[in-house]
């Protein structure tokens, strides 16, 4: 069966009856999430397992509230897709009000408050840390992600923009010299130098370069009242969210 058409059976199997009531009685939710290895923050094994810091954080709002979260990996832009247009998905994690504004036009979507407040940012090697950004020639990022900071310098061809297919592609290539710098989540950077990579001072964060929040909600076409729920559970569980982001080795970020 093609991967795309298995994917949607997956879905429709997973998601057949939305917001079903499980065998033992629970209300029972599918969440789409994107198939990618973004550890520590979320990750998808080889056998489809989604885990990390978010997957803990969900799984503590379900029991709480009595849920079943079935969670349905999917490519990044698949996955709005299917969200979308198919219907089939009770929620979609990561969302951000900010994010393909475009494609989500004439959609009423409810947005939760931030479960990940988290940093993207420029890595370079420690000899060039400091260095300006009108003395950098070149910026690697993954395939299908915007270093929005960039852009400006990108748009007037200042900086030449370079690609890799992994995340761990990407950093090979700064560690190589064959980029200036990369743009990437700060925490998931660090966590491939250390755990894949054994660089864990191979690169640094370059806090004068241009760097934002990077804000990962949950979001809803069809449960609002759901939404509001996961809001007052972050807020309440602050402690919680302290001890596992200690626990995946996450950064403290303001909430914005």
């Amino acid at each position: 069966m093609p991967r795309f058409l298995k994917s949607l059976f997956i879905i429709v199997l997973a998601g057949g009856a939305v917001a079903a009531q499980a065998a033992d009685g629970q209300r029972a939710f599918t969440i789409g999430v994107e198939n990618l290895q973004y550890a520590p923050l979320f990750t998808t094994s080889q056998g489809n397992e989604y885990n990390g810091f978010a997957r803990e954080v969900l799984d503590a709002f379900a029991q709480e509230q009595g849920y079943t979260f079935r969670y349905v990996p999917l490519p990044v832009q698949r996955l709005l897709t299917v969200y979308l247009q198919d219907n089939n998905l009770d929620f979609k994690f990561p969302d951000n009000p900010a994010w393909q504004v475009q494609r989500k036009a004439g959609y009423e979507i409810s947005y939760s408050a931030p479960l990940i407040v988290s940093l993207e940012g420029a890595m370079v090697l420690p000899r060039n840390k400091g260095k300006p950004l009108n003395k950098l020639h070149s910026l690697g990022t993954v395939l299908g992600f915007t270093p929005h900071p960039y852009r400006a310098p990108l748009q007037a061809h200042q900086l030449a923009l370079t690609t890799a297919p992994s995340f761990e592609g990407l950093l090979r290539h700064a560690l190589a010299g064959h980029v200036d710098a990369i743009y990437i989540n700060i925490d998931v950077g660090r966590h491939l130098l250390a755990d894949q990579l054994d660089r864990p001072d191979g690169l640094v964060f370059d806090p004068d370069l241009p760097h934002a929040p990077s804000n990962f909600s949950l979001s809803s076409r069809r449960h609002a009242d759901v939404i509001e729920q996961f809001t007052r559970f972050l807020q309440r569980q602050r402690p919680l969210l302290q001890q596992l982001r200690a626990k995946y080795k996450i950064v403290d970020q303001p909430i914005t």
